[in-house]
């Protein structure tokens, strides 16, 4: 299986760069094809259960229903986990009109649905079109998003609705790839912490039908792309065979990824602030 930003005046070490001996630890990243219905924190246990006594973390998360690219990071990789979670994300998508949930995904609870409605294939495009750019984004009650300490998911379940702050995101590009109404299947190139699930809720809003997001596959976090993703199976049986080394990315080349993706966002957005020190 299987994108420099501008230098400070002042030179600082990377925490990369610093003790780059590992005390014969393996460190770096493993790009994983996270499977459907598991938690990303599942993940990461699965993954410390494979490499017994080493540090195990993770750079963003995906939902439980959501599967694809999901950045293992190990040994002195976790500390890369604030750089990482910057990183630009592509993902594939479909959504289901005439329903809307309570999650916004397949998950949730109906709470409305349409059923004498129509939506031509040009109007899909043109409202996806209209989304791209910058854009505030409320998170929704249903994520990991915390608000006083307490994720908003639990505040959730409990039947609670508290004020959230809108968040700045970017939406790079947006492609319808199929439609046999009322289903449509599309692509998303998005910046980090963008919620597709609410995403997906306003376009049904729009459109006056109500959606939800059936499925989503993330197919890039960063410069890691699904093809390189590994599923948890191979890496079972790469570590039992001591393979390990074919599976982690070496500091230096996950380096390198980062400092040349956050410069490229940078210049899309005309943000200067992604120096990485």
């Amino acid at each position: 299986m299987k994108h420099s930003w501008k230098k400070s005046k002042q030179t600082r070490t990377s925490p990369w760069d610093r003790n780059r001996s590992d005390g014969g630890e393996r460190s770096g990243l493993i790009p994983v094809d996270k499977p459907l219905g598991m938690t990303s924190h599942q993940v990461v246990e699965h993954i410390r259960d494979i490499f017994k006594g080493m540090r195990i973390g993770h750079a963003g998360t995906l939902d439980p229903l959501a599967t694809g690219v999901l950045l293992i990071l190990v040994g002195r990789g976790t500390k890369l986990s604030q750089y990482l979670i910057e990183e630009d994300k592509e993902y594939i998508g479909k959504m289901i009109m005439g329903r809307e949930t309570d999650t916004g995904d397949a998950e949730g609870r109906v709470i409305r649905e349409v059923e004498d409605f129509a939506v031509s294939r040009g109007q899909l495009e043109d409202l996806l079109h209209s989304q791209i750019g910058r854009q505030l984004q409320t998170p929704p009650m249903y994520s990991a998003v915390k608000v006083d300490g307490v994720p908003l998911y639990q505040r959730a379940r409990r039947g609670q609705v508290v004020e959230r702050n809108a968040r700045e995101i970017w939406i790079y590009q947006l492609r319808l790839l199929d439609f046999h109404f009322p289903e449509a299947v599309f692509s998303i190139h998005c910046s980090k912490g963008t919620f597709i699930r609410e995403l997906v809720t306003e376009w049904g809003r729009r459109l006056g039908c109500g959606a939800y997001l059936a499925q989503l596959r993330r197919t890039r976090c960063g410069s890691y792309h699904l093809q390189e993703a590994w599923n948890l199976s191979d890496i079972q049986a790469m570590a039992g065979q001591r393979r390990s080394d074919q599976l982690i990315i070496p500091l230096s080349e996950v380096e390198s990824r980062i400092s040349t993706t956050l410069a490229s966002r940078g210049k899309r957005t005309g943000k200067r602030d992604y120096t990485v020190q």
